[in-house]
Formats: C-alpha cells, structure tokens, sequence
C-alpha cells in the first residue's frame, strides 16, 4: 500500500445498499481493508482544497466483478468536488487527505453532503 495511514480515522462508510444507513464511525486505520471486506484501491478527488480535501477507498473487488454501483457514494464524491463520472462499486470509505496523499480525519463537508443524499448514523 502506498498511502500513510495510521491511528483512528473518522470515515464515512457508504453501503451498496441504498437502505442502510451511511454511518460516520472511528476506525483504526489497520482495519480499512476489513470494513471494505478485502484489498482495496483509493479513488482521489479532483479538487486540492485543504478543507475539501478527501479521498475514498473502495474494494477493489468489487470494481472487478462488476457489483451493482454504489450511487450513493457517486453522488456524495461528485458534490464535493470530484470523480463524477467515475462509476464506484461496494462499499465506500471516504476519509480525508492531506497535502502528501496521507489518510487524514473525514473533512466536515463530507459529513454536511453525505446528510443530504441520506440517512447517516454514527458509531
């Protein structure tokens, strides 16, 4: 992996599912790979804001094989700023990023436009 990533991370995991809830949730960057259910590859945004800056991880067997599209997270990464053509699969953990690529705390935008496109619970 080429990402830096350590400690806690506040992410948002956004189901396949349209009905589960997106949850907000406190995870030891070690379990990522887990929480996506395998391997996973990082989708970046287009935009280099410092406090939009965000990326999300997705499984990347899922992009794979061709699972149904996750247009939820589509539609929360497209009105933050970035990838709104790129189709995501499975489930989506999007986190924030710093100046280098590094996994940094989910940036509050993230939180304020994932509650518009859905239910969001914490924990």
């Amino acid at each position: 992996m080429t990402w830096s990533i350590s400690g806690v991370i506040r992410v948002l995991l956004v189901p396949p599912d349209s009905g589960q809830p997106m949850r907000l949730m406190d995870v030891d960057s070690e379990r990522f790979e887990r929480v996506l259910g395998g391997p996973m590859v990082r989708v970046r945004a287009l935009t280099e804001a410092p406090l939009v800056s965000w990326q999300a991880f997705v499984n990347a067997a899922a992009q794979e094989v061709g699972a149904e599209p996750n247009y939820r997270a589509q539609r929360v990464a497209a009105a933050i700023g970035g990838q709104p053509s790129r189709t995501m699969y499975g489930p989506v953990l999007f986190t924030g990023r710093g100046p280098q690529g590094e996994i940094k705390g989910l940036p509050g935008i993230v939180n304020q436009m994932a509650g518009l496109f859905g239910h969001v619970s914490h924990g």
